[in-house]
């Protein structure tokens, strides 16, 4: 990732600059980025707004619906914001959309379009260039990145939510993401029910974790999607950006904040709506996920979960690598539970979920 701009350099400079190192690298082509009005991040009183950087293939459809909700919930949070997007192998017009909007709501926007390879198509390396953009044009380390989907809508608070964690000293924020009701009530019961029995089985190991090594740590599992991250331009810098895999960028960011020494908070009331569509952009994502709960009786479950035995027994090492005061903990943390039979546990089935709900008492919350 390049270095911060300068603060006394023009915005269409750095976003030129931007460009050609994207197209000199060759990690796309076809790269051309266009703005409206000199962007600007905070209102005159000093106080950061927010910069939304999303990532959008063929969105026309609801990214309108989706800056819309971004720009309530600034309005209700009383700070200003700005978007960077960033187009990849579009054709429905996404990026022209993005523009008429932020002229007709009079907000800052970069819009870049671009055309990846087509192993970079998903949502991950989209995102990436689009915090990389907006870490560039706004260079001041107290600068606040939010990222979203194109699909989904944010709550009114979500900014001021975001905001209000950052500000408190989180070093990621990961919001909750719900799913369109309508939505999901056209696909089948199953699908409603795993998510249910999911989100049932999460709280109940997130109380278990936090009553055995204390509340206001480490989560036992951090609640990464990309439809709701929040951090500083400056700690993305640091990183050395998102991380890339073919999916679950999220997730591997939270890692990799955590391995950094920050805080990663999950917060609840940030939350974000997205929709139900059985096709999306990145294999191995949500909509493939609703696609196979459609057809699958027992189909697989979010990977973070584990069986209580599992989820004790991680407790139990991380109290002992705390304690005992291991430089790295996080690191070494996570390699144990990469490794050692029992920190590791298989990825759950919906099967595995309702076996292991149905033998938890409420004492078992207490640990």
């Amino acid at each position: 990732m390049a270095p911060a701009s300068r603060a006394d350099e023009r915005p269409a400079a750095v976003v030129d600059a931007w460009a050609r190192r994207v197209a000199d690298t060759r990690l796309a082509d076809g790269v051309r980025a266009r703005l409206h009005t000199p962007p600007s991040g905070r209102r005159s009183d000093g106080v950061p707004g927010a910069i939304i950087a999303l990532p959008v293939r063929n969105e026309a459809r609801r990214l309108r619906s989706a800056l819309t909700a971004i720009d309530h919930s600034a309005r209700v949070a009383g700070v200003g914001w700005s978007l960077v997007l960033v187009a990849n192998d579009t054709v429905d017009g996404s990026a022209a959309c993005a523009m008429d909007f932020a002229r007709y709501a009079g907000v800052p926007a970069a819009v870049a379009e671009l055309s990846l390879p087509p192993r970079r198509r998903g949502a991950p390396w989209a995102r990436r260039l689009a915090l990389e953009l907006a870490s560039e044009l706004y260079g001041w380390p107290d600068a606040f990145l939010l990222t979203t989907d194109a699909d989904g809508e944010v709550h009114p608070d979500w900014v001021a939510g975001n905001l209000a964690a950052l500000h408190a000293g989180a070093g990621l924020v990961c919001g909750a993401v719900d799913v369109d009701a309508a939505e999901i009530a056209a696909l089948p019961a199953s699908v409603a029910t795993c998510g249910r029995l999911e989100a049932e089985l999460y709280e109940r190991l997130s109380s278990r974790w936090q009553a055995a090594v204390g509340r206001g740590g480490r989560a036992f599992a951090p609640r990464a999607m990309g439809a709701s991250l929040a951090l500083r331009a400056s700690d993305l810098r640091r990183l050395g950006g998102l991380p890339t895999p073919p999916a679950g960028e999220d997730r591997a960011l939270a890692a990799l904040v955590a391995r950094s020494g920050a805080s990663v908070v999950s917060r609840d009331d940030v939350r974000v709506t997205v929709s139900c569509r059985l096709r999306g952009r990145a294999a191995g994502g949500m909509a493939g996920a609703l696609r196979q709960r459609c057809v699958d009786a027992d189909p697989w479950c979010d990977e973070a979960l584990v069986p209580r035995r599992v989820l004790d027994a991680r407790a139990s090492a991380w109290r002992t690598l705390r304690s005992v005061g291991v430089a790295d903990a996080e690191r070494v943390f996570g390699r144990r539970c990469a490794t050692a039979p029992s920190l590791r546990a298989a990825r759950m089935r919906l099967s595995d979920i309702k076996n292991e709900l149905e033998g938890w008492t409420d004492d078992d919350a207490d640990g």
